[in-house]
């Protein structure tokens, strides 16, 4: 069970950063699925929600709308808020999420935002002895530890108090696959109902989970069409 000081966050972390920490494994520094990359993506996005800087249609496609293109502070954000408030109409936000936001560079950007605070170390690594990659290891527990006390509390023992910055990250960490591997497959399983029914109130998380859906099943498609053509020219 998580002490007090657990609970109490070590660093000031935006969404984005928590999506990240709980997509790497602690030990390896490398991300335990493939969904991640549009997980933190769409921690931005929501960050810049929650900042007021854009807001999204409760529409079919769900357009991005800037409001407010005046800085954050925040590099990460800046830099995004940049791109959607120079975009000549409204998009989509499944066509940030895939398309317009650099998704493999925001990772090395967030990686490296929370090595500078001391909370990862970047590692070199290779793929069969050979092909170099980047992995970031935990270096400091604390702040992971205090983003899974929050959610613990939200989703697992019925903290009515959590607020919608916790409301918005159990939606990212829901629809990205990421609460499986945190809290255990069972515990999972057991509440996904009432977790589902939970989150179902947060506006912004409902248009992240349909997004993620629409691309995972995008993305389960592409795959099933490889393997057909790879049977085809087998034969």
């Amino acid at each position: 069970m998580e002490s007090k000081n657990d609970a109490q966050p070590a660093k000031e972390l935006m969404l984005y950063h928590e999506v990240l920490l709980l997509s790497f494994d602690d030990k390896t520094g490398r991300p335990e699925n493939n969904l991640y990359p549009l997980a933190i993506s769409a921690g931005v996005l929501g960050e810049l929600v929650l900042a007021d800087r854009i807001r999204i249609a409760p529409n079919g496609d769900c357009l991005v709308h800037s409001i407010d293109s005046s800085p954050t502070g925040h590099a990460i954000l800046d830099k995004c808020l940049k791109v959607i408030s120079a975009s000549d109409e409204p998009k989509p936000m499944i066509q940030w999420l895939t398309y317009e936001i650099d998704a493999q560079n925001l990772v090395r950007l967030v990686a490296n935002e929370l090595c500078d605070m001391g909370i990862l170390e970047k590692k070199d690594a290779y793929v069969m002895w050979t092909f170099p990659i980047d992995t970031y290891p935990e270096a400091d527990p604390k702040s992971e530890r205090s983003i899974k006390s929050r959610l613990n509390s939200f989703l697992f023992e019925g903290d009515t108090e959590a607020d919608e910055r916790t409301a918005v990250l159990a939606c990212l960490a829901n629809a990205g696959n990421l609460l499986e591997p945190n809290f255990g497959v069972l515990k999972v399983a057991k509440t996904q109902e009432r977790i589902n029914k939970l989150l179902s109130t947060n506006e912004f998380g409902n248009r992240v989970e349909d997004m993620m859906a629409a691309l995972k099943r995008r993305q389960d498609a592409l795959i099933r069409q490889t393997l057909n053509l790879a049977t085809l020219y087998a034969y």
